[in-house]
């Protein structure tokens, strides 16, 4: 499964007049395999703080990411019936009612994505006066899903890189520890422990190769 249900939320837009208010429901899907997410607009409701028993015409748009997901024009209305309560946008003569959504929208190549909307309508009334409705002009920027992005695969032009050549060196060390030089600290070396117990023979020394962090190691 690749496609998956992302980010969402509400916008609330304010009308030029002073009571009206304009509530829109977002969802992003996104898509891992194609670093992409598509936005859609899944409800829209209004209400008045002022006035009921009117309708309003809403004539414009609302675009995502520069491209217009819903054009009005004049057949989706807000009618309140009651003040200060969300009612559903109405439509008549066949227009289009949410969910209002967008193609693919590519993501940067690090998987994120801030995308604008763009609320651009008027709601005039029944008689066609815009003076007597209200304008909502607003962008609103949302950031969309952090997708994973997949590490690249190696190039096999590229050669890998040598190993970290080994110091030559031999250290020796007595009594059981391990001392080291500071020349010598976090680099590969070969050394041999000598137990403290075998009184200097070499022949029981533990052998070893690796990087030394600490400039005394194997303490008894």
């Amino acid at each position: 499964m690749s496609t998956f249900t992302g980010r969402q939320g509400q916008i609330e837009l304010t009308g030029s007049k002073a009571g009206i208010t304009v509530l829109l429901d977002w969802v992003e899907t996104y898509n891992t395999v194609t670093n992409t997410s598509t936005v859609t607009i899944t409800k829209m409701q209004g209400k008045s703080a002022r006035w009921y028993g009117i309708s309003y015409f809403l004539r414009g748009s609302i675009a995502i990411n520069g491209v217009d997901v819903i054009t009005f024009g004049e057949n989706h209305y807000l009618y309140w019936g009651a003040l200060n309560t969300f009612t559903n946008l109405r439509v008549r003569r066949g227009a289009k009612l949410p969910p209002w959504g967008t193609d693919d929208i590519n993501h940067n190549g690090d998987g994120t994505k801030t995308v604008d909307i763009t609320f651009s309508f008027t709601g005039i009334t029944d008689s066609g006066t815009a003076e007597s409705g209200w304008v909502v002009d607003e962008v609103v920027s949302i950031a969309l899903t952090d997708i994973p992005v997949p590490e690249p695969e190696p190039d096999p032009d590229i050669p890998e890189p040598e190993p970290e050549p080994m110091d030559p060196t031999m250290i020796f060390a007595y009594d059981g520890r391990l001392v080291l030089s500071p020349r010598y600290e976090g680099k590969l070396v070969s050394f041999a422990i000598i137990p403290h117990t075998t009184d200097g023979d070499e022949s029981t020394a533990v052998l070893g190769t690796g990087k030394l962090g600490h400039m005394i190691l194997g303490s008894e």
